[in-house]
């Protein structure tokens, strides 16, 4: 699996942790930094890992302390 970044996904980390704005990640972003496969984060998604719809468009978002479990390895795979 390809684990590289673009350069808005590391602007988008440094203004989180400057506290510039709150960090959200979509789930195919989401799945791509926990290292698991779209169709597996899915179903997940408003249940057992913690997000919101976007109002506009309807798509999940996830806060990035959902990644904690998953990078701790305190998560089923």
């Amino acid at each position: 699996m390809n684990h590289r970044i673009t350069n808005r996904e590391l602007l988008d980390l440094v203004e989180a942790a400057t506290g510039t704005r709150k960090l959200v990640l979509k789930v195919p972003e989401f799945a791509r930094l926990v290292g698991r496969d779209y169709d597996e984060i899915l179903p997940r998604v408003g249940r057992d890992i913690p997000a919101e719809r976007d109002g506009d468009r309807g798509n999940w978002r996830i806060p990035i302390q959902a990644l904690r479990p998953f990078l701790t390895g305190r998560t089923a795979a």
